[in-house]
């Protein structure tokens, strides 16, 4: 590999991070015009996919503090996304479920999720056995290296 290929992979995976952080950090539009940040709409997705959800189990499951999940949950009820409800197998235990508009944003993240996959399955699957070597190799390495900085 020459230094400029060296350097060219280099400032592409710099890039690459760069973008993923700021998409973390920008909120999306998945119902016209309402912002909606990455951890509101994967809190949404995560509600969205049991029907007795409680902030404790949240919390649980996400490894963060109840806190943190009490405050993203109360933004997605300002926004009308989500709602409490009282559990009525446990009358002290809170249930979080998705609003009608909570459903329609979360409907539309996992659209946009599954174009997103379905473009990177259909390169994945034209790549050769040993380029998907190179690749994970390549990653696992950028990984290892993360954890030191992190």
């Amino acid at each position: 590999m020459t230094t400029q290929n060296k350097n060219s992979l280099l400032v592409e995976f710099m890039v690459l991070v760069e973008k993923i952080i700021k998409g973390e950090k920008e909120p999306q539009q998945y119902i016209e015009g309402l912002s909606i940040s990455r951890s509101e709409i994967h809190l949404m997705a995560l509600i969205a996919s049991s029907e007795t959800v409680h902030i404790s189990e949240i919390a649980r499951i996400l490894n963060v503090t109840k806190g943190a999940i009490s405050k993203t949950v109360r933004k997605l009820e300002k926004k009308g996304l989500a709602a409490k409800h009282t559990d009525p197998a446990n009358n002290s235990r809170i249930l979080i479920r998705l609003t009608d508009q909570g459903i329609n944003a979360n409907a539309m993240h996992e659209k946009i999720h599954n174009e997103m996959n379905a473009d990177f399955m259909a390169y994945y699957q034209s790549l050769d056995p040993q380029e998907v070597d190179t690749i994970v190799t390549f990653l696992r390495k950028a990984q290892g290296m993360s954890e030191k900085h992190l």
